[in-house]
């Protein structure tokens, strides 16, 4: 096992129950628990770790943020996050942090913006392993022809998190 120790605590935000974890005060995973595909993604990333089922002052703050997030337009988290992927998933994910509230990013931008000349799909596929569903927000990655595209933790959601950062018109 590892020395690592993973606190998480399941939360229930608007209706729908949220995972939040975190590692020596840093946000690690959160994840919407009705993602049971995306969390068993997840979960095999932290199998090694030992994890503990508690609450902390971490990850109250982190789910009264997403309840903000979700009900009253806060546009940004105020937690310090510890990224636990490959360094390519790392890379991506930074990248995918600087698109804003509101704005949407094709899987080629994104590419081309981490340096990865046609490697929409390799992109694509590092945004499906975020383990920080908005903070990292991967809701805001569309297809190149506009359209909403994929999303691990099921469309429903997608649509719903786009409808929150008012998608301009936009028919999700």
């Amino acid at each position: 096992m590892s020395d690592r120790v993973l606190n998480f605590f399941d939360y229930l935000i608007e209706d729908e129950w949220w995972r939040i974890g975190a590692l020596n005060g840093d946000i690690c995973m959160t994840m919407p628990l009705g993602a049971a595909v995306a969390m068993k993604k997840i979960e095999r990333r932290f199998r090694s770790w030992n994890r503990v089922e508690a609450r902390s002052l971490t990850t109250d703050r982190m789910a009264e943020q997403i309840n903000e997030f979700l009900t009253m337009g806060r546009r940004g988290f105020d937690v310090d996050v510890f990224m636990v992927g490959t360094e390519f998933e790392k890379m991506v994910w930074r990248e995918l942090m600087r698109v804003e509230y509101g704005q949407r990013i094709s899987y080629g931008v994104l590419a081309n913006r981490c340096g990865l000349c046609g490697g929409a799909r390799a992109v694509g596929g590092a945004v499906g392993r975020n383990p920080l569903l908005l903070l990292v927000p991967c809701h805001r990655v569309v297809a190149a022809d506009g359209s909403i595209g994929g999303f691990s933790a099921g469309i429903d959601l997608k649509r719903s998190l786009l409808s929150i950062e008012n998608n301009h018109g936009m028919p999700w």
